[in-house]
């Protein structure tokens, strides 16, 4: 079922990011479930539009646990879509694992986790960002282990 709801969320995020949109403000509050395929983001507070021809930003909203590493180092820039990606991957981990992410590293305690999903887990919560999964791939490999997921796409 968590793998169902993220996967809803992965496809209205990356219906957000291809209207050039990046929310940085994903985590378990923000999302609303309303079926057990049906997913809103909410709270667009923090959320801002990529201007036409950039694909990175200087600054981060994400709160905190929910950051990707790049964002936490001085300076930027930082592809904002590859730091949602990380904020929904940690809102992942925190709902399989039940602990948090602010006194908890994601990737320490995956033996909780069944093995399927830390192994997606792993490659969304890489700290480097050109090696971290996209929305595309996690959803291509969410696929896999449901195919009955084929109808959110």
């Amino acid at each position: 079922m968590i793998v169902l709801h993220c996967t809803a969320t992965a496809v209205s995020l990356q219906s957000l990011h291809k209207k050039r949109i990046y929310h940085q403000d994903l985590r378990p509050q923000n999302i609303l479930l309303i079926d057990s395929d049906v997913a809103f983001i909410s709270d667009f507070g923090a959320a801002s539009l990529l201007p036409e021809g950039c694909d990175k930003v200087d600054t981060w909203a994400a709160a905190p646990g929910f950051r990707g590493p790049e964002a936490d180092q001085e300076g930027g820039p930082f592809c904002p879509f590859q730091l949602d990606t990380y904020s929904l991957a940690v809102t992942m981990w925190q709902v399989l694992s039940s602990l948090c992410p602010v006194k908890n590293k994601p990737l320490d305690p995956l033996d909780n986790i069944p093995p399927q999903y830390a192994a997606l887990l792993r490659n969304l919560l890489l700290p480097d960002p050109d090696r971290r999964w996209t929305l595309d791939k996690f959803l291509t490999e969410a696929l896999e282990l449901h195919p009955d997921l084929s109808c959110l796409l």
